[in-house]
């Protein structure tokens, strides 16, 4: 298992666009992605509502726990989309 700690740069924050983008990447893996957020609470890679539950905004830190195949790759896919300043 591998953990990432990812801010979050769009300006809106995790949403719709992005937790889409994020569920494509999980799906597309075949690994197990977790994410949680600085109350704890914690999120499905592969759930668009479980992402947006979340209610991450812009700068926030999410601890992101990728377990499976493709570890570092999945890993790496998702800090680049966190990092996106306009990601849609």
């Amino acid at each position: 298992m591998k953990t990432y700690d990812l801010t979050i740069a769009a300006p809106h924050g995790l949403h719709i666009r992005v937790a889409a983008k994020i569920v494509e990447l999980v799906r597309r893996s075949g690994a197990r992605v977790r994410l949680f957020d600085r109350e704890n609470r914690t999120a499905d890679g592969d759930s668009i509502i479980s992402l947006m539950m979340l209610g991450a905004e812009h700068g926030h830190l999410v601890r992101v726990e990728v377990e499976g195949r493709n570890e570092e790759s999945v890993g790496a896919g998702l800090a680049e989309l966190f990092s996106e300043p306009a990601a849609a």
